[in-house]
């Protein structure tokens, strides 16, 4: 249900705050993974332009994805951080887990699709769908950066330029 909301969802474009939207995102990740300890290292986060509830639950699922991903059994090691360029605003999700076989890189985004067993690791393959789907609905992009052994990047990108169009704002 929520891919499918997010996935045909019109932004509600306004300035958010990266730093609260992370602070959130971080409390409600640490509320979910109540056996592990969640240590979020948060780099400089702008205000940006976009819907504050949809980034909040791309950063959640992007948050999720790197605790259940974790390499040590009950501490995961993330870091936030987001810059503004000249047309977009770009935040990166890095984390120390498993990685991602570079065989996977690109369906990992699809809806319902996991990599690993259930067994192995919880959840119903939606969460970086669904966090694709928050950065389309911006008109930007989520790719996976990098991933090693050590670990992932994820990159979410979309545009900062508006224009008024009948005195309301569009991109």
């Amino acid at each position: 249900m929520a891919y499918r909301q997010t996935a045909f969802a019109t932004p509600d474009v306004h300035q958010v705050d990266l730093a609260a939207v992370t602070d959130v995102a971080t409390m409600l990740t640490r509320t979910r993974f109540p056996s592990v300890e969640v240590v979020v290292a948060v780099g400089p986060l702008p205000t940006v332009l976009g819907d504050g509830d949809l980034l909040l639950l791309a950063l959640q699922e992007l948050l999720a994805n790197a605790v259940e991903f974790r390499r040590h059994p009950h501490v995961a090691v993330i870091a936030v951080s987001a810059v503004i360029t000249s047309r977009n605003a770009v935040l990166r999700v890095a984390d120390l887990g498993i990685g991602v076989d570079p065989a996977h890189h690109d369906e990992i985004f699809t809806p319902l699709h996991r990599v690993h067993p259930d067994h192995e690791h919880a959840g119903d393959g939606m969460g970086l769908a669904i966090a694709r789907a928050v950065a389309s609905a911006h008109d930007g992009t989520l790719v996976l950066e990098s991933s090693t052994p050590e670990g992932s990047v994820f990159r979410l990108k979309w545009p900062q330029v508006i224009s008024l169009v009948g005195g309301a704002a569009t991109r």
